[in-house]
């Protein structure tokens, strides 16, 4: 079996000031990202990293529901109880 990694880096938004951790429509933007990932490669396994800007309850069961492996980015202090999982 071979296996491929290839990493495709992402940004939605002007990264300027007061811009840097906005999330506003982040989750279209990965949706339609999956979807142009899924047209041009069908069955592939999609995995993504996102900054904890992007973490939020409905980012994951949107991820989960479409089944792309996720990996969330997050400081401890805002998820305190992820140190002691750790």
């Amino acid at each position: 079996m071979h296996t491929s990694y290839r990493s495709l880096e992402g940004r939605h938004g002007d990264p300027g000031p007061g811009t840097v951790h906005d999330s506003s429509g982040s989750l279209e933007f990965m949706r339609e990202c999956i979807r142009m990932i899924r047209a041009a490669r069908p069955g592939i396994i999609i995995e993504m990293l996102m900054a904890s800007a992007l973490f939020s309850d409905q980012t994951a069961k949107e991820l989960q529901g479409r089944a792309i492996e996720f990996t969330p980015s997050v400081p401890f202090g805002r998820f305190a109880e992820l140190k002691q999982i750790i």
